[in-house]
């Protein structure tokens, strides 16, 4: 079952929103979850609004900071549909999809590391009236199946990662095998094969 949301985060957006007339935006998109495996290959920031008519994201950008330094960024290539109420976006690597089973909405160069580990501690959409995601690099689990997730009033928390798209398709990670734990089973294995070999 799909997380439930809390409406605290767009406060503020909304009462800046609140004088002016309803129309198609981007201003009211938060990031709700940033994760990255071990390596950096597989990394994904996902946004969610309590908004409607938030579509307006092309050529708008999201940035990897640390402190005022920016790491990295990218550029939303499209708008997505006019009905955005209670709806989430993912950008993620291009092989998040063969790990978590579902398409992003928009994808990371090839290659690029948009979450810098142990560096990065703030990612937001530039322009938007929602708080940037801050956190402690050092909290950013890099397991394969947690992610950090924005806590309106509190510290991010750490999470099973629930990547979920436009669509509304949510992925689901599985644990990345231990390297260590890989190599102890091969070679038993060939312990075994040894055996028989001599048996």
């Amino acid at each position: 079952m799909r997380r439930a949301r809390g409406g605290a985060a767009l406060v503020a957006g909304i009462v800046l929103c609140a004088a002016s007339p309803a129309r198609a935006n981007f201003h009211l998109w938060q990031v709700e979850e940033v994760f990255s495996n071990a390596d950096g290959s597989i990394q994904y920031v996902e946004f969610f609004t309590s908004s409607d008519s938030q579509n307006l994201l092309m050529d708008h950008v999201i940035r990897s900071v640390q402190t005022s330094t920016q790491l990295d960024s990218f550029t939303l290539g499209s708008d997505l549909g006019m009905t955005t109420l209670d709806h989430f976006f993912l950008v993620a690597t291009p092989g998040f999809k063969a790990v978590s089973g579902i398409d992003p909405d928009y994808t990371f160069s090839q290659g690029q590391t948009f979450i810098h580990l142990g560096a990065t501690n703030r990612i937001d959409l530039v322009g938007a009236f929602t708080a940037a995601f801050l956190f402690d690099p050092s909290m950013l689990p890099t397991d394969g199946v947690h992610a950090l997730r924005f806590m309106a009033a509190a510290a991010p928390a750490v999470v099973t990662a629930e990547p979920t798209n436009f669509a509304g398709d949510q992925g689901q990670l599985v644990p990345e095998p231990d390297a260590a734990l890989g190599a102890a089973a091969a070679l038993g294995t060939l312990v075994r094969i040894g055996r028989r070999r001599r048996a």
